[in-house]
This record gives structure tokens, C-alpha cells and sequence, in this order.
């Protein structure tokens, strides 16, 4: 054998051996955690929300090589689906794949009921409170600031842990006295009226004025407050 093949030879094997000695091995474990990180941070421009994320055990028959460089997760784009199929790649000079399943729960701020709220019962921190629920078993438009709905009443019956909308409250209700504001950029008027219809904040209602008699419309701007805008 000439100098030149045995040296090749010689370069070879140690360029093989060095891939060896760099080369990482990777436990289930790290793979599941790397790729339910990867779909956390997809996540982290999600404002007031908590994720949650779990990946699927993967199968004790999948043989993971090693690999000479770091693994990389990539993600389709997630468009609000509970499952994601992570891939999970190694480019190194033997490259591999695999997919990780792994399911996502978006839950988001929502104020719910602490226990059963009959109708015509007034809401408060008594009986109200923020919770984070699954926004896939959100119905409707759902209220995250409880501020909002203190001193407003129950519409209907509320059971536990039910997330309240307007739909079930209003801060202005029929046949509740109130405020009724006549408001412009140089004057406000107050004066007293009777509601004719039901509303919260930011509905129009019809409201009796009690002075005058006759029938105007406002906006609800707070529990028993009527604003007509001039």
C-alpha cells in the first residue's frame, strides 16, 4: 500500500473517530422536553394567558442515535389546535428525524361563578372570582376583570364554576332606578330615571326619565348610571 492510501487511510478512520467522540447521545426525556419547549416558545408572545403543554411518551421501540451537533425543534404553525407534531432533527453528519406529539392548552383569565348565583342576586367578591380556564371551553365572550361586575345583578341562574358573559348580567336593569347623566364638553346634568330595559356597561338602554316622563335612550357606563351624550 503506497504512503498516500495509508495516510488517506489514516485520516479517515481518525475523521470517523472524532464523529464518534463528539457525537451526543439523547434519552427520551431530553427529546420530549426539548420539544415541548420549542412549543412554549411559540407561545411567548401570548399575552395573559397560561400554556399548557404535555408531550406524548414516545415509544420505548424508537432507537434515538447520537448526534454531532445540536438537535432542532421545528413546529407548524399551531392554529389553535390542541395537538402539535414537533420534529425533532439532527443535521449532523448522520442525519435523523422524529416527531413528538404533543397537546397544548391555552387558558386564558375569566371570571366565573364560586357557587350557584340565583337571578337577581348582585355580584361581588363574595361569589365571583378569576379563575383560568381552557379558552376551547369558552361559549360565548367571556368578562377577565371582575371589577367590572360588582354591584351588577344576575339575569339568570349561574351555576358554579360557570364564566360569566354579559349575557347573564346587567349593570342596569329593568325597572332599577338611576342615574341618568346628560353629558356634553361644557356641562353635565344629573337626574333621576327609571330603566325600561336591561343593559351592561356599554349597551344602549331605554330609560324613563322621572322628572319629564318621557322615554330617552342612553349608554350604560356604570351599575345603575345612564350616560346620554350630547
Amino acid at each position: 500500500m503506497s504512503k498516500f492510501k495509508v495516510f488517506f487511510a489514516i485520516l479517515t478512520l481518525a475523521y470517523q473517530l472524532q464523529s464518534q467522540v463528539f457525537a451526543t447521545s439523547f434519552d427520551r426525556e431530553f427529546v420530549e422536553q426539548l420539544a415541548q419547549q420549542a412549543v412554549r416558545d411559540s407561545f411567548s408572545g401570548v399575552a395573559n394567558r397560561k400554556i399548557s403543554v404535555s408531550a406524548a411518551k414516545l415509544d420505548p421501540r424508537i432507537v434515538i442515535k447520537s448526534c454531532d451537533q445540536n438537535l432542532q425543534a421545528n413546529i407548524p404553525d399551531i392554529n389553535n389546535s390542541r395537538n402539535v407534531n414537533v420534529k425533532i432533527t439532527c443535521e449532523g453528519s448522520t442525519p435523523w428525524n422524529l416527531y413528538v406529539p404533543v397537546k397544548v392548552a391555552v387558558n386564558a383569565p375569566v371570571v366565573v361563578a364560586k357557587f350557584a348565583i340565583d337571578r337577581g342576586s348582585m355580584l361581588t367578591p363574595d361569589n365571583i372570582h378569576v379563575a383560568y380556564v381552557d379558552e376551547k371551553r369558552l361559549r360565548g365572550e367571556a368578562i377577565a376583570n371582575p371589577n367590572s361586575l360588582y354591584g351588577a345583578k344576575a339575569k339568570r341562574n349561574i351555576v358554579k364554576g360557570k364564566s360569566i358573559s354579559p349575557n347573564h348580567v346587567c349593570s342596569v336593569c329593568k325597572g332599577d332606578s338611576v342615574t341618568l347623566i346628560a353629558s356634553s364638553s361644557s356641562f353635565n346634568i344629573k337626574t333621576s330615571g327609571t330603566s325600561v330595559s336591561n343593559g351592561h356597561l356599554g349597551d344602549k338602554v331605554r330609560v324613563k326619565n322621572n322628572r319629564s316622563g318621557k322615554l330617552v335612550t342612553g349608554r350604560v357606563t356604570g351599575v345603575n348610571k345612564v350616560t346620554i351624550n350630547l
